[in-house]
């Protein structure tokens, strides 16, 4: 476990230093960044993010129940008894787990500072003619429906990249604790 350790830190460190190497990326024109902002208020971008952060929180507790209880029962280490005592103490444990993650997600900052990156991301990745362009395409008909769709869509997305990931994430789980056996 403790090689584990050790080569899990070693592994964070040279991914944080390669991060550090890369040059920093040039400001973006602030005529870019104010257009990418009205596009964003024309996206309903706010809204847009509360409600595919409501979506993503109604599929994330069955899924981190699914994930607990995965990694629990792939655990070699524990009999049957134990493994039933670690699945109620982490069903004890996970209203507590999902409600500070429903508090972290209604916290309006955070959707403040996720525009703010939004928009730097945008800008530097957008013309200030193909931000017009964009914002265009949000005000017709199908732009609007478009914006309306896209929560549903993605929590749908979500729903069938659980189904598909989820049990490769479990047969990865128990590889790993094989490890700490």
């Amino acid at each position: 476990m403790k090689k584990f350790a050790v080569s899990l830190v070693a592994a964070f460190a040279f991914v944080s230093a390669h991060a550090a190497d890369k040059p920093a990326a040039p400001a973006p024109n602030p005529a870019v960044v104010s257009a990418v902002s009205k596009l964003l208020d024309s996206m309903n971008y706010r809204s847009l993010m509360e409600q595919t952060m409501k979506a993503s929180m109604q599929q994330m507790e069955p899924a981190m129940a699914q994930t607990m209880e995965a990694a629990i029962n792939a655990n070699k280490k524990l009999n049957a008894e134990q493994k039933a005592q670690a699945l109620e103490l982490a069903k004890s444990k996970l209203p507590v787990m999902v409600g500070k993650m429903r508090t972290m997600f209604a916290d309006p900052a955070l959707i403040d500072e996720m525009q703010v990156a939004v928009t730097q991301i945008y800008a530097r990745n957008y013309s200030l003619e193909e931000i017009n362009q964009l914002a265009a395409f949000y005000r017709t008909p199908l732009g609007k429906k478009m914006m309306a769709k896209t929560p549903a869509i993605a929590a749908e997305s979500m729903a069938v990249s659980q189904q598909i990931v989820m049990p490769r994430v479990e047969k990865l789980m128990a590889e790993v604790m094989e490890v700490f056996e």
